[in-house]
């Protein structure tokens, strides 16, 4: 792919509001999007987020009553998912470090020594801003793989998110203990074209170079 094949598809992107639910998503494109997810890169490999998938019409329907922003969305898109941020407890570090990074116990611990230095000292951050700052990365790799694909997709935030957290909780899909709702993102093929063509400031006015 040049450069002129790629700005051009990444100028096709649009915010959907409205999909074409006759149009799936195939299973190779899905699972490509959601390794896309998988390999993205995270802070210390800690990958503190997981994915929902939701496909069950039903339970979109419960969620579109507390979620005014993307109504349409849940109704007509092929794929629909949120990114649940996972908090990180100790024994969640832990089974990351120990079990998938294959770290030994004295490495382990001058990890949790530099993390606590990194979140407290260098970012002066609390772990809630931190989570969305982690779980942001999947989630612009997979709006941009999307993209690449001819895949049109929607993230969005138009939900009321104790109501939808508590009726995730009560479905058994959200640990209100050590999960927080993120964003949510639909995936599928617009119904409609776009009026009008993407507009966005000029590049001169959002770059500085010293």
């Amino acid at each position: 792919m040049n450069n002129q094949t790629l700005l051009k598809k990444i100028a096709n992107a649009r915010r959907i509001v409205e999909f074409d639910s006759t149009k799936p998503v195939s299973d190779e494109n899905w699972q490509t999007l959601l390794s896309v997810a998988q390999s993205a890169a995270s802070s210390n490999g800690l990958e503190p987020w997981t994915l929902l998938q939701i496909d069950d019409r039903d339970l979109r329907e419960k969620i579109a009553k507390d979620s005014p922003g993307m109504v349409k969305q849940l109704a007509s898109a092929p794929k629909f998912i949120i990114f649940k941020k996972r908090k990180l407890t100790t024994d969640y570090k832990k089974h990351l470090m120990r079990a998938v990074h294959d770290m030994n116990e004295a490495t382990y611990l001058k990890f949790q020594a530099s993390f606590q230095a990194l979140t407290h000292l260098l970012l002066d951050i609390d772990e809630t801003a931190w989570l969305e700052r982690q779980a942001s990365i999947p989630l612009g790799q997979m709006l941009f793989a999307a993209s690449l694909l001819d895949i049109d997709c929607c993230p969005m935030e138009g939900f009321f998110y104790k109501k939808v957290g508590k009726l995730l909780a009560k479905e058994g899909l959200l640990d209100l203990k050590t999960e927080q709702l993120g964003v949510a993102v639909a995936f599928g093929y617009r119904k409609e074209n776009p009026e009008r063509p993407k507009t966005r400031r000029p590049l001169e006015e959002i770059l500085t170079v010293i």
